[in-house]
């Protein structure tokens, strides 16, 4: 799932989903039913059936994101890669985007790779996570073990620390401002 989905002609929901199920035809091969029950299961589990004949340059930002992602599961993937999936984004629709790719790899027990600058995403929404810094793994471990305060200095040039918060009952990342080096 690339960082924008800049779709500019006006094909349907359906049609876009439908497109992840490509590579799995032979050439002039319409798809079959089966093909077209996985795109429909698709739409399902993103919360799209609804807008299936709605033309894709009609919706906001989160609701091609979440067709976007629906086209990439229509690929029956075991290993979904979002890079910053939240860009553009509304905040509620970051929240929604989100909380989908969540739920679809609990339920789904689908590997989410997620390439992400937000630190407060990151530390609420994924498991694991590697820091890459000049082209290396820097650090590799849950958000506990990798944002460390001296991580975040070193390779985001920011002073931060990863605090528990009493109201959200999680840690959450608190950025006190850049680095003056």
């Amino acid at each position: 799932v690339p960082q924008s989905n800049e779709i500019r002609f006006a094909f349907s929901v359906r049609d876009i989903v439908s497109m992840g199920r490509m590579p799995f035809l032979d050439r002039f091969q319409g798809e079959s039913s089966e093909d077209m029950r996985i795109v429909e299961e698709a739409m399902e589990k993103t919360n799209i059936a609804d807008f299936a004949d709605r033309l894709i340059n009609t919706m906001s930002g989160g609701e091609r994101q979440r067709v976007i992602i629906a086209r990439a599961l229509a690929q029956r993937p075991e290993v979904i890669l979002l890079d910053e999936p939240t860009l553009h984004l509304d905040i509620n629709h970051q929240f929604e985007v989100l909380d989908l790719v969540k739920r679809l790899s609990k339920e789904e027990g689908l590997t989410v790779i997620i390439v992400s600058h937000d630190l407060p995403m990151v530390v609420k929404y994924c498991d694991r996570m590697v820091l890459i810094h000049d082209h290396r793994v820097h650090a590799l471990g849950t958000p506990e073990e990798v944002l460390t305060t001296e991580n975040m200095r070193t390779v985001f040039n920011i002073d931060a620390v990863l605090e528990y918060d009493d109201l959200l009952k999680a840690n959450c990342v608190k950025i006190i401002g850049s680095c003056r080096r």
